[in-house]
């Protein structure tokens, strides 16, 4: 015996089937199905309540009474019209419970699913009432079609944010974008509600339909671009540092075979595993030198294998004055939210602008973040290469976060800084890199040795007395990967087989050693302008506040003295790492020093020769102004002369001088006495005012005082207020997210406007 078709029986089963496919869980959905009337519920809320009772926060539930009543009513008239498996049926009771359930652990997640539960019950109609008016009309079923569909929507919506990993910890800013959701299920329903009518026909029905999925079509489309621009309006205001070039280059350096005795020590095992909670923050000691930055490498690229966030940050003595311990938060902040579009809703509604001023702020940011983000490893490289004070304030955040967060793995690779090792105590795991490195350094002396070789095409027999003398080059490192880079690269500079045995028959005893053969060379540099030069770029890589580009330098190194028309002649062929040796190298076409001991060594006033500090930063000082008073910066040139001097390259150090030099002068006065300050200083920096400075600009009248200048206050009144009103505008600048106002009129070339 044949059954009747009834389309829209199957059209109540097509619902069912989608919402199971939307759960993506059969057993949740077996789950749901068990509860199949109103009484059942009931039983559930009542167990729940006492069970609150028993806990302390009872909870009302009269506000889902309505809901329950309507939905009762619904049931009832679908029973009537349409003859429905029980188990379809069933999904209009099943999913309270849960919810219920689920959202019971917070009591501000329960009260809010009582509320939308409320607001759906409101917007219910009579069913009772309006079938008893409806039943004649033949478009009834199809009406309560559209409701079944309008309940699934809403526990679909529910669903989806209760089932996130984490919503406990994000609950007061993801919810919101939810709640709306479930507002136009609300609006919807409302909308539905007037179909109970006799006159309503089948085309109003199917209009419906469609109105019902544009809706929620238009809502997400919506609220994701909003919440996208919110976002990269957020990370371009903060505009936090990247590391991921440094972590490519450094693979690209890494020698086969570095750190692996690492990656098999069962600490560093137990530190990745994020089921044991042994080793939650792990610290690589060692000397400098040792080689730990590319085992940060190897750490970020095995994390990055597992599960899970893997954040990093690869910190350095080049960059300390821009290196605050803020920075790296906002670094960690943008890291851990990159991938993860409700973490980016979390940023969003956290706000901004305590957060780009307030470590505090940005701390407790990023431990929401954290905790909503599962398992978590931070890699810090470099930490002792900043400022003091910033990494000891980094190092008691992270200990923080390490305590707050307990799926969060952290490991810091730096040398054992006093100030570190008082903060940290025994709450952190150790290793000592240098006494575990030996094979990966005599890899690398055998590789580098090859590369030598192949390079230069020696013949066997010179191979030979050369892998003799070098025989010794990994034991004489004592863990110290720099010392054998340092002798390894110096043989680049030698053009013969006679000098290479000179350099290697005895080897540097240090790294001191080999610094010292390196400047002894600079220092017998001939002729002499080729010295003069050497020396002064080495002076100028060691204490600019930033690294300088070679074309930057190249210009620098061209600026005469009095030269007013900046008429030069830039020596674009200069080979600025074969002038100074290996001591200092080019990385992304910045110039800068192999490593900050090399800086350490070359500034000590106990090495005979050295590169004094003060002298240094005068002449790269002096240097940026008098570029700056050139006539190529006159701010009454005509834009036809401007558009021929950036295409004759002359401004190729405006940037760095033009950001600089204020900089340079403060802490060039820093580094004098009370009546010591350089005459070239302040003659530079009058002859700067008289040739810059906008007469128009008032300033804030209010200024603050700058401590780093305060020496000049009684001596040179000008130039301690032209100072003060420079300071005091860039930092005005720095705190406001506009650089240039739209429509107002920018001159690039007064540097004081």
């Amino acid at each position: 015996m044949s059954t009747t078709f009834d389309p829209i029986e199957a059209a109540f089963e097509r619902a069912a089937r989608e919402f199971k496919v939307d759960l993506k869980d059969d057993t949740l959905y077996n789950e749901l199905i068990r509860t199949t009337d109103i009484d059942k519920v009931y039983d559930a809320t009542d167990k729940l309540q006492a069970k609150q009772a028993a806990e302390g926060h009872l909870r009302h539930l009269a506000k889902i009474q309505p809901y329950l009543t309507f939905i009762n009513d619904y049931s009832n008239a679908v029973g009537v019209f349409v003859q429905l498996k029980p188990s379809v049926l069933a999904l209009i009771w099943g999913p309270i419970v849960l919810l219920l359930q689920w959202a019971s652990v917070l009591k501000t997640s329960f009260d809010a699913i009582v509320n939308v539960i409320a607001e759906i019950g409101h917007a219910l109609p009579e069913f009772k009432q309006s079938t008893l008016i409806f039943q004649q009309n033949a478009q009834i079923k199809d009406v309560l079609l559209l409701f079944f569909r309008d309940i699934l929507d809403f526990y679909v919506t529910a669903f989806k944010f209760f089932r996130l990993p984490r919503w406990r910890y994000l609950f007061e800013a993801l919810w919101p974008k939810h709640r709306d959701k479930i507002k136009i299920v609300a609006t919807n329903i409302e909308r539905h509600a007037l179909l109970m009518r006799k006159e309503v026909q089948l085309e109003h029905i199917q209009q419906e339909h469609k109105a019902r999925l544009r809706a929620f079509d238009h809502y997400e489309s919506t609220a994701q671009a909003q919440q996208l621009q919110e976002y990269y309006s957020i990370k371009t205001d903060i505009s936090p540092a990247t590391y991921d070039d440094t972590l490519y280059r450094l693979r690209s350096k890494m020698c086969e075979g570095t750190g692996k005795w690492l990656l098999k020590d069962q600490t560093f095992i137990k530190w990745l595993d994020p089921t044991d909670k042994s080793i939650r923050f792990l610290w690589l000691q060692g000397i400098p030198g040792a080689g730990k930055t590319f085992l940060s490498c190897n750490i970020i690229d095995k994390a990055k294998k597992t599960p899970g966030h893997t954040l990093f940050a690869f910190l350095s003595y080049n960059h300390t004055s821009t290196t605050p311990a803020l920075s790296i938060l906002h670094s960690l902040i943008f890291q851990v939210v990159a991938k993860d579009p409700n973490l980016q809703i979390s940023l969003c509604e956290s706000g901004r602008e305590d957060l780009t001023s307030s470590d505090n702020v940005a701390v407790e940011l990023l431990s929401l973040l954290l905790a909503g983000a599962g398992t978590v490893y931070i890699v810090i490289d470099g930490l002792d290469e900043i400022d003091m004070l910033e990494r000891s304030q980094l190092v008691r955040h992270l200990l923080k976060l390490s305590q707050e967060c307990q799926e969060v793995q952290i490991v810091l690779c730096s040398r054992p800084e006093a100030d570190m090792k008082a903060i940290i105590g025994d709450r952190a795991v150790t290793i000592t890199v240098n006494e575990r490195n030996a094979g990966s350094i005599q890899a690398f002396v055998t590789r580098k040795t090859k590369e030598v070789f192949d390079e230069r095409q020696m013949p066997p027999v010179d191979r030979v007395k050369i892998e003799g003398w070098l025989a010794p080059l990994a034991s004489k490192a004592s863990g110290m990967f720099l010392y054998a880079k340092v002798v390894l690269d110096g043989l680049e500079f030698l053009n013969d087989f006679s000098e290479i045995e000179s350099e290697l028959r005895v080897l540097p005893e240090s790294l001191e050693a080999a610094y010292d053969r390196i400047l002894t060379r600079v220092n017998n540099l001939r002729p002499q302008n080729d010295r003069e030069t050497a020396r002064k770029l080495l002076g100028w890589v060691s204490c600019s506040p930033t690294p300088m580009t070679q074309q930057e330098l190249q210009q620098a190194l061209a600026i005469k003295k009095d030269n007013e028309e900046g008429k030069m002649q830039v020596l674009a062929g200069l080979k600025l790492d074969k002038l100074c040796g290996p001591i200092i190298e080019i990385v992304d076409g910045h110039v800068q020093l192999v490593h900050f001991t090399a800086k350490e060594y070359l500034l000590s006033s106990n090495i005979d020769g050295h590169i004094d500090a003060q002298q240094a930063l005068l002449s790269l000082g002096l240097t940026c102004m008098r570029y700056l008073c050139q006539q190529h910066h006159n701010p009454n040139l005509d834009p036809g002369e401007i558009k021929a001097n950036i295409l004759s390259g002359r401004y190729v150090l405006h940037g760095y001088a033009d950001s600089m030099w204020l900089e340079l002068s403060k802490q060039i006065i820093a580094l004098s006495s009370v009546g010591t300050l350089p005459s070239d200083l302040t003659d530079s920096l009058e002859r700067f005012l008289s040739n810059r400075a906008n007469t128009e600009y008032s300033g804030d009248q209010d200024l603050k005082e700058v401590h780093e200048i305060k020496l000049m206050k009684r001596d040179y009144p000008d130039l301690h207020n032209f100072l003060t009103k420079v300071t005091n505008l860039r930092r005005l600048c720095s705190l406001s997210p506009f650089k240039i106002q739209k429509g107002g009129e920018y001159q690039p070339l007064s540097s004081d406007r």
